[in-house]
């Protein structure tokens, strides 16, 4: 019964990311076919508020409204992002957000609205400089910085001596890249996504798309270096970021491995603190195992769940800097 509910709930889960992303599909091609940005904005809106519980709609959409405004369709652009602030929730990128809002109140006169945009932005994100830069927004920072010169502290997070590497900047670009052969594909993808975000150090660098391939990409290199105990021991802490991951690509064999390794953890929970987790694999030492998950992924699963991130790739090209 358990897993006829589980495999039910990923089913469905599947069920509503393909019309998701059908009905994302659509809009753009009419949009593409009849320029009429009235349509388009009511129909992003309709996606947005009939699927505002799926993880990363609010991405998606804030993603689309920059684009549009890098492509000079500025008004339809800030239509997008304002609705992403009015009905949306769990937006990852924030420096985009709110200096984008920013900059439109700025320019609206609402110079109050402005500041508290720029703010909230200071507060909410860790190395806000790096971050703007990193969104490419330096130019609108340098233009209405002032506004907030004094009220704001430093950045309270001190950075590695590394420092995240800006994708146009990375050794290979994202778009010789995706032009590569699939097992080359995913090894240059693996180094570009780790030189982005200090070898995992600041993922908050990475987008949703970013952050989902990267996820994968660390559980296959360190179950392939010593089993799913070493993946636990040292990555632990991104348990549930890996199994959304998984989920989200579709790799159904590494998610019942996945879910068979965290019932042998007391009470089926695995902690969120590393020094937990590793405290806990050590006392249960000899008491717990993950053998035959190990050699269950050796056989199937990992061609499986590469399999899916390739086409996760392949399908989401776009998304990837």
């Amino acid at each position: 019964m358990w897993r006829m509910k589980m495999k039910k709930m990923l089913n469905n889960t599947k069920t509503t990311v393909k019309i998701l992303m059908e009905r994302l599909t659509n809009a753009k091609k009419n949009y593409e076919k009849w320029n009429d940005s009235d349509s388009y904005f009511y129909e992003m809106r309709s996606i947005a508020l009939e699927f505002n519980d799926y993880f990363g709609i609010g991405d998606i959409i804030l993603s689309d409204g920059e684009k549009m405004i890098s492509q000079g369709h500025y008004e339809l652009g800030i239509r997008l992002i304002l609705m992403v602030k009015e009905i949306l929730h769990n937006v990852a990128n924030t420096t985009l957000l709110y200096m984008r809002l920013a900059e439109y109140y700025f320019q609206s006169g609402d110079t109050e609205k402005g500041r508290e945009c720029l703010i909230m932005l200071c507060s909410c994100v860790d190395n806000y400089e790096e971050s703007i830069e990193f969104n490419d927004l330096t130019s609108v920072w340098e233009k209405y910085h002032h506004y907030v010169d004094g009220k704001v502290l430093l950045p309270q997070k001190v950075m590695t001596e590394n420092h995240p590497t800006l994708p146009g900047k990375c050794s290979t670009s994202i778009a010789e890249i995706l032009v590569l052969p699939e097992d080359e594909l995913l090894s240059a993808l693996s180094e570009h996504l780790n030189e982005m975000s200090v070898q995992g150090e600041c993922l908050e660098y990475l987008n949703q798309w970013e952050r989902t391939a990267y996820h994968i990409d660390t559980l296959c290199m360190e179950v392939n270096s010593g089993g799913f105990f070493h993946y636990l021991y040292y990555n632990g802490n991104r348990f549930a970021e890996v199994q959304r991951a998984c989920k989200l690509v579709g790799a159904e064999k590494t998610l019942s491995l996945l879910r068979a390794i965290q019932q042998k953890f007391p009470q089926a929970k695995i902690p969120k603190n590393p020094e937990q987790i590793q405290n806990v694999l050590d006392m249960m030492d000899g008491n717990i195992d993950f053998e035959t998950e190990d050699n269950k992924y050796y056989d199937s699963a990992e061609k499986e769940l590469l399999g899916k991130l390739y086409q996760f790739v392949c399908e989401n090209k776009d998304r990837f800097r």
